[in-house]
Parts: C-alpha cells; structure tokens; sequence
C-alpha cells in the first residue's frame, strides 16, 4: 500500500499548450512510501500532459481542473516512462523522442538514492493514493467526499481494466499540437 508523505503542490499549475494537452508550470516533487521503501518523484516544468487519457465516457464524469488534477499529472508522467524505466517519451505527430523530465528515486538511510522503477498496479495505486489524499487535504465539502471517494475507486477500476494499452506508450492526443 502506497502513503503519500509529501507533495510540493496540491494544484499544480498548467497552461494549455491545445485544447487537449497542457504542460506543467513549476516543478512537482512527491515523495511517498511503499512497504517501507521511501520514493521521490520530481516532474520538471514543461512536462506535457492530457490530464487523463480514458474513454470518452470516463472524461464526462472526471473534470480535468478538479482535485484529482496532480494525481493525473504524476500518473500520466509514471505510464509515459512506463514505470520510470525511461526518461523519454514519444509524440505521436513527429515519432521522435521527446524528454519527459519525470524522475522517480528510492532513498537509503544515509541520504544515498538510486534510480527506480514502479509496476503498472503500482502507478495505478499511486493515482488512487494521490486521488485520495487530495479529498482530504483540499478544502472539499464533507457532503461532497463520499461521492469523490466513489469516484476515486471508479477511476482506479477504469485505470486497471483499460489503462494496459497506454503503459509506456505516447500523449494520446499529442496528434492535437
């Protein structure tokens, strides 16, 4: 299970870049726990992102300006390295590489890191885990939070049944720049 100890931002701040694909504004770190294990995520301003490549019916339940906004960004920069296993990512209009400027380290005692990589379920927990914590965090209306929570648990289940086809793959609507 996935605890989130730190976030540099709740709502990151994006510009549109298309209708479709925005890029980061400031850098995003996150650090969180998994069994033990402490990991840090630093996505670099200008990292380019759709805020959520689902089916169309999932995109008229979820707006992208919503609380789940970071968990998105992290989520699309963990499957567009597929796991951190990479540091770049393909455009689909020019078919080259591009730099996603997306890290993930795990810490020793003593300071030292090495790099890392994440599981597919384990970048679909951290959106979840993200997802969650920004309900709590953000001033959310208690009436409100049941139906985000519902939300957060369906999003999570879209995520596990579609989410294997854009694992390590391209911005799905980067075709828009």
């Amino acid at each position: 299970m996935i605890k989130i100890t730190y976030v540099s931002t709740e709502l990151p701040n994006i510009t549109a870049i298309s209708k479709e694909v925005h890029q980061t504004v400031f850098p995003i770190v996150v650090r969180f726990d998994e069994g033990g294990i402490l990991y840090e995520i630093r996505i670099e301003p200008g990292f380019k992102t759709d805020l959520q490549s689902s089916p169309e019916f999932v995109k008229k339940i979820f707006r992208t300006d919503g609380p789940h906004r970071l968990a998105c960004i992290v989520h699309d920069a963990a499957y567009r390295t597929e796991g951190f296993r990479r540091n770049f990512g393909v455009m689909e209009k020019y078919r080259e590489p591009e730099t996603i400027g997306a890290t993930l380290r795990q810490y020793y005692i003593g300071s030292k890191t090495k790099k890392a990589k994440m599981s597919r379920k384990s970048c679909d927990q951290l959106y979840r885990a993200l997802y969650m914590r920004s309900i709590e965090t953000l001033d959310t209306p208690k009436r409100l939070r049941r139906t985000l929570r519902n939300k957060c648990r369906f999003g999570y289940a879209v995520l596990r049944m579609f989410g294997a086809k854009h694992f390590g793959g391209p911005i799905p609507n980067s075709g828009a720049l």
